[in-house]
């Protein structure tokens, strides 16, 4: 087996396990009323968006290493993994790109399909 897609899997489950930990410690502080807004917003929308891409990169290297006779279930992990990181992706930067910036203006309502 190609040692490459274990080292790919291993750091990008690693990158992926530091963003949802610094992603848990923003949420927390944010509740604790250490970061207010847009700073709370801004810091957990873009830790989320840190994690999609490490997340698709550990669960493409798992199907790789997957023994053929499960193969099946872990193309069907990769499929709702893609289907979540193309959700979460669009949703994490509309936020960051219109929604924060036009409540900062007051001009929530002429997006609020977004939020």
């Amino acid at each position: 087996m190609n040692t490459t897609i274990y080292k790919i899997g291993f750091w990008s489950g690693l990158i992926a396990f530091g963003a949802t930990t610094v992603f848990v410690i923003v949420q927390s502080l944010q509740l604790a009323g250490v970061f207010t807004f847009p700073t709370d917003e801004r810091l957990i929308y873009g830790t989320s968006l840190c994690i999609v891409i490490p997340f698709v990169f550990e669960m493409l290297a798992l199907h790789y290493i997957t023994p053929d006779g499960k193969k099946f279930w872990s193309h069907a992990a990769l499929i709702f993994t893609i289907l979540y990181a193309v959700f979460v992706t669009a949703n994490y930067v509309v936020q960051l790109a219109i929604v924060i910036p036009n409540a900062l203006k007051g001009s929530l309502n002429e997006v609020r399909i977004f939020w």
